[in-house]
């Protein structure tokens, strides 16, 4: 169950926290298709990417965290 999307900056991927799976995950924009699922544990809530797409942040809702984590870019 997605709970947040963000785009790249690029435009080319979309990455969703899902937050009943503890996964973040990428999908090709081109195609629509999931391409990975990232396994971040707990609940993960929203998701950000930094602006030269290098990196997106997660949260989790459960356990208060931040996770970075490495992307295409």
């Amino acid at each position: 169950n997605p709970q947040d999307i963000n785009y790249a900056p690029d435009g080319r991927h979309a990455y969703t926290a899902n937050v009943l799976d503890g996964t973040v995950s990428v999908i090709d924009t081109a195609t629509n298709t999931v391409t990975a699922k990232v396994p971040v544990g707990g609940e993960p809530t929203s998701v950000t990417v930094t602006p030269d797409g290098t990196r997106a942040y997660v949260t989790c809702l459960d356990d208060s965290r931040l996770i970075i984590l490495a992307t295409a870019g």
